[in-house]
């Protein structure tokens, strides 16, 4: 389902996700607080998304 596919952008992310992402070289992108989807792809491909390094889940 993800392929071509180079990155996937979220609000948040479990590990196990996050690892099998970057095991099939997509590069997962925490972006902290609320956007439209079109503004974060918008901000990604613009280079300007705000990005975090935390793995957060969000799931609960």
């Amino acid at each position: 389902m993800l392929e071509g596919c180079d990155a996937v952008i979220c609000g948040g992310i479990g590990q196990g996700a996050f690892d099998s992402l970057r095991s099939h070289g997509i590069r997962p992108v925490v972006a902290p607080g609320a956007r439209s989807i079109g503004d974060a792809a918008d901000q990604y491909l613009a280079g300007t998304l705000p990005t975090t390094a935390e793995r957060v889940c969000l799931c609960r």
